[in-house]
């Protein structure tokens, strides 16, 4: 069994199954959840927090052996999963749905997906969660993750100017602040780019790395353990509230601030957590959470493949979620783990796992290529 880092929180992971749950919930009925969108939100927090903290935990006495590996720990981290979802998803399309059914911006978004860059495919098309072609896709899932991928790009940048006390440290937060401001305005005036691209979606990250920065070296006095359920309601709140129409800007900010409240609450001093942070960190919670990733990725590929173009009906979701859960506990115990935490040479060594990434890519567009999803 593999051991936890020192630095685990298993009340994160419990924060990221309410990001998961939520977003399911609203692709299953939205008026199950009308905001559950705005779980996108959340795990944007999420992880610029987490990630800002791996960061500042390895060693980094030059950028570019630390930039390395540190796009070598990610590449590990996501890629295998999502190259064997996108190549399973055209491989089922094909077998499944009626030939034709994929259009050139469906297929364009997966193809894109390998690359990190589905969000602009569905940015600069109609078929988008702002409108009823969205439905059809079965590749929309994979946009919060090319949004990810190119934050990852320029964060250990932003880190290393901080870690280092150089000028540039003073660039995360400025281009936080010019990212709101253009969300406010990009949403009313360019919704689609605004929902699908990083510029208007870096503040959320940046409030997650702003948080640990700040937290950094601090601990919480227990008369501030109250934050969290003041966190909880925010979230809780966005997620009922939320619009697609009206995310990233303003009802993000509400997700936004009551995911920073959440993760103060989680950093707490020595001691007994508190309640709410122990039962972010329950079993299920905590396991939801460590197959957040996994469940996301499956989820809406099997819902669309289930449904065609009728909505899901409830007959349904005693096949659906047993079948959703099984597919995300195979893929996370089989293919994301030993990946990620294997011991195999190539793996500790950027360079080989970036050649490894070119030749699975390489590898799954061959194997789409030769499935007739025309």
């Amino acid at each position: 069994m593999r051991r936890l880092p020192p630095d685990y929180n298993a009340a994160i992971d419990g924060l990221r199954a309410v990001a998961v749950v939520a977003i399911i919930l609203f692709h299953l009925d939205a008026r199950w959840l009308p905001g559950g969108l705005a779980g996108v939100d959340l795990f944007f927090v999420i992880s610029g927090f987490v990630i800002c903290r791996s960061l500042a935990a390895v060693p980094c006495p030059q950028l570019w052996p630390w930039l390395l590996d540190f796009l070598r720990r990610r590449l590990l981290r996501l890629l295998p999963l999502l190259l064997v979802v996108v190549v399973a998803t055209f491989a089922a399309v094909s077998w499944h749905l009626p030939r034709g059914i994929l259009d050139g911006t469906y297929e364009n978004t997966g193809i894109a997906a390998m690359a990190g860059a589905s969000n602009l495919v569905l940015a600069w098309s109609l078929a988008s969660h702002l409108t009823p072609f969205a439905d059809a896709n079965p590749f929309l899932q994979t946009w919060p993750l090319a949004v990810q991928a190119q934050f990852y790009l320029l964060l250990p940048l932003l880190i290393f100017a901080w870690l280092h006390r150089r000028p540039a440290c003073w660039a995360l937060p400025v281009l936080a602040l010019a990212s709101l401001l253009l969300a406010a305005w990009q949403t009313q005036a360019t919704p689609a780019s605004a929902y699908y691209l990083l510029p208007a979606r870096f503040w959320q990250f940046a409030a997650g790395v702003l948080l640990y920065q700040h937290l950094h070296r601090r601990t919480l006095p227990g008369g501030r353990r109250h934050q969290g359920w003041a966190g909880l309601a925010l979230v809780l709140a966005g997620l009922a509230m939320a619009r697609p129409t009206t995310l990233p800007f303003p009802d993000g900010v509400i997700v936004v601030a009551g995911a920073a409240l959440l993760l103060a609450a989680c950093t707490t001093a020595n001691g007994a957590a508190p309640r709410l942070v122990r039962w972010l960190g329950c079993a299920p919670l905590r396991y939801l959470g460590r197959l957040a990733y996994a469940l996301y990725l499956v989820h809406w590929p099997v819902l669309v493949l289930m449904r065609g173009d009728q909505p899901l009906p409830l007959s349904a979701l005693p096949v659906y979620v047993p079948l959703v859960l099984g597919l995300a506990m195979l893929g996370h115990h089989l293919i994301e783990q030993p990946l990620r935490y294997g011991h195999w040479p190539w793996q500790r060594a950027p360079w080989s796992v970036f050649g490894a990434t070119l030749a699975a890519v390489a590898v799954s567009l061959a194997l789409i290529g030769l499935l007739d999803v025309g």
